[in-house]
């Protein structure tokens, strides 16, 4: 019999203002009625102080691991426009998440062009959802 992994794997864009514009939960038997289901969100929230010292303190859009919190780490992402993309999980290959983020990122410009898509709102796009989703089963 295989465990299943209960583990979470969050992915969020924040926008600017660290507004929530997307987030996936990318672990699909991740028990969401756990005592602990809340806490990636609670991690994600804190790193963004150190996104934002950071981003003020490199030229790196990749900005690597910038949190931890027990066996996971938060990396983190800042597109030209500020939006961060923050990434929990418990993998440690660098090259994979920077892949990860890359192909993310390009999906989120597609999303961006979208004549119909209002700057710095919740993307709602199943597309872009089903593309988060896919680079995250191919890199994570």
């Amino acid at each position: 019999m295989v465990a299943k992994d209960t583990s979470s794997k969050m992915f969020v864009v924040c926008g600017r203002d660290a507004d929530l514009l997307y987030e996936a939960e990318l672990n699909p038997h991740f028990d969401a009625e756990s005592p602990t289901a809340h806490l990636s969100h609670f991690v994600l929230h804190a790193a963004l102080d150190n996104v934002d010292h950071l981003v003020a303190t490199t030229p790196d859009v990749y900005l690597r691991v910038v949190d931890t919190f027990n066996e996971k780490r938060v990396y983190a992402f800042c597109s030209g426009g500020h939006a961060k993309f923050l990434l929990l999980h418990e993998g440690k290959n660098e090259d994979a998440v920077r892949n990860f983020f890359s192909d993310v990122y390009d999906k989120y410009v597609q999303a961006l062009l979208n004549p119909f898509y209002p700057p710095d709102s919740e993307i709602k796009s199943p597309a872009f959802d089903q593309s988060v989703r896919s680079a995250a089963r191919r890199y994570l």
